[in-house]
């Protein structure tokens, strides 16, 4: 059978890297890098990435071909090498017989596979979305083929992300562009890809009144079921290009007490320019909003704000709120953001065309002991062009970061910990004890001095943290897969723990 795609363990020059956190991950492909390119294409864009609980890494995005376009996924194994078991040979096309732009990848539970984009025929968009078996098949439950097109206006609709509430119900926001009406698109789906009809009507978010028009970036859902969607803003208070955080209360209605008539505004002065890529939920409902702003297009910074529960700016993070750190470079552009268990924050984005992977602490300063006083820089290969676009834990700690490059799919592996420090607890019940794992609900840890204690995910999220005496409680949980993080005077405790 003819190779649809080849892989590359990228050959770097000699380098002995030390085992600190922000250096390249050696046991991920080779140097910490890997290139996936395609034999039969003529050009790629990745475009999203997701990481299953066992480690293994999905990246999603287009695939271009004299014959037409696709939707292409590939799974990597966890050190970084091809995942044969994966479609075919590892690598998975899907479409709809026209150009489909697959915009965001969740996973469920059960580790099937939602991509949601855009499908572009006969002069308008419509909001589309694919769910495949963990396999990388088309799931035939979903919407009896796999495929879901869906039409809010007669214009352009534009899918640009998607959430999975715990009940399985698929969240969309996206943007209608139907001259000279432009709106926000919130629509749910039931996991069988049938329409919610019973949640918002027509799919068109009533807006905040301070609010004129938002191009969503990332939609969220807390343990509560309210949905949080961060984008950037047309308002009435600052004007164009605010960084922006509207919430909704589970049933679909604005929740006015949020920010200011529901929205939550950023505006990093006047003149600069914003744009805002992604956004982090903490378990506590605040919001982390990442982009880039500055005086041209072509001279920007990292841009990073943080929102309290109530959608106010936070004081107690960076300058009133905000944070637009020196990073050394003549420009740089961040593009996704992920939390740590010890709430550190990551930030991956582009400069001066290499990757930029930036570590914050919690209070917006940068973490002097992460690469070189809080930032890495990659140049993924001579003469190459990096397109950073996702960030994500990978369970075992390293920090993954997808990017385009050179019209190819790409990966780099860092090292999040030292190497030291680090101590996995273990389930036989000795001197550092964790039981029952797994568990239905109550863990219990036998010695170790009270920490705070953080629970991730399989997309790396923050779902549960606090101060544990002894016991933590996961009963609110779905069953699934998570990470345990437990920080403590001795050092930084971890182990994967199943809720049963």
């Amino acid at each position: 059978m003819k190779k649809l795609f080849f892989i590359y363990f990228l050959l770097t020059a000699t380098h002995v890297f030390g085992q600190n956190p922000g250096d390249l991950a050696t046991d991920f492909g080779t140097g910490g890098k890997v290139l996936v390119t395609f034999d039969d294409a003529m050009t790629n864009e990745m475009r999203s990435m997701a990481i299953r609980k066992d480690g293994k890494i999905l990246l999603a995005g287009h695939k271009h071909t004299v014959n037409g376009s696709s939707m292409a996924i590939v799974r990597l194994n966890k050190n970084g090498t091809i995942d044969s078991t994966f479609g075919t040979d590892g690598m998975s096309f899907m479409g709809f017989g026209t150009l489909m732009g697959p915009q965001s990848m969740r996973l469920q539970e059960d580790g099937r596979i939602l991509v949601g984009g855009t499908r572009w025929f006969g002069g308008k968009e419509n909001l589309s979305l694919m769910r495949l078996t963990e396999d990388g098949l088309l799931d035939t439950s979903f919407s009896g083929d796999g495929r879901l097109i869906h039409a809010i206006t007669s214009g352009w609709d534009q899918l640009l992300a998607i959430a999975l509430q715990k009940d399985g119900k698929i969240l969309v926001a996206g943007y209608a562009d139907s001259f000279p009406n432009k709106s926000i698109i919130l629509v749910r789906f039931h996991p069988n890809g049938d329409l919610d009809t019973g949640f918002i009507k027509n799919g068109i978010l009533g807006k905040p009144l301070i609010i004129q028009s938002l191009f969503p970036a990332s939609i969220h859902v807390d343990l509560n079921g309210d949905i949080f969607i961060a984008g950037i803003a047309n308002d009435s208070v600052y004007g164009q290009g605010d960084f922006a955080v509207i919430k909704i209360k589970a049933d679909g209605r604005v929740d006015s007490s949020y920010g200011q008539g529901g929205a939550a505004i950023c505006d990093f002065g006047p003149g600069i320019n914003h744009y805002l890529c992604a956004a982090a939920l903490q378990s506590d409902g605040s919001m982390i909003v990442v982009g880039d702003a500055g005086y041209v297009i072509s001279k920007s910074t990292f841009a990073i704000a943080r929102f309290t529960p109530n959608g106010s700016l936070d004081s107690s993070f960076g300058t009133s709120g905000k944070s637009m750190p020196d990073l050394g470079f003549g420009s740089e552009y961040a593009r996704d953001v992920t939390l740590q268990p010890d709430k550190k924050i990551l930030i991956a984005g582009t400069t001066d065309s290499d990757v930029m992977l930036v570590r914050m602490e919690a209070d917006g300063s940068l973490d002097s002991s992460f690469g070189n006083n809080g930032r890495a820089v990659t140049d993924f290969g001579p003469n190459s062009m990096e397109l950073t676009k996702c960030v994500a834990l990978q369970p075992g700690g390293n920090i993954i970061v997808a990017l385009a490059t050179d019209n190819n799919f790409a990966a780099l592996a860092y090292l999040s910990e030292s190497g030291t420090g680090v101590h996995v607890i273990s389930a036989d019940r000795e001197v550092h004890s964790l039981y029952p794992n797994p568990s239905d609900g109550i863990i219990r840890v036998k010695g170790l001095e009270h920490g705070y204690f953080t629970v991730l995910d399989a997309c790396g999220r923050t779902v549960v943290d606090g101060f544990f005496n002894h016991e933590i409680d996961l009963t609110l949980l779905q069953p699934g897969v998570y990470l345990l993080s437990i920080e403590t005077p001795t050092g930084l405790y971890r182990q994967e723990v199943l809720k049963e």
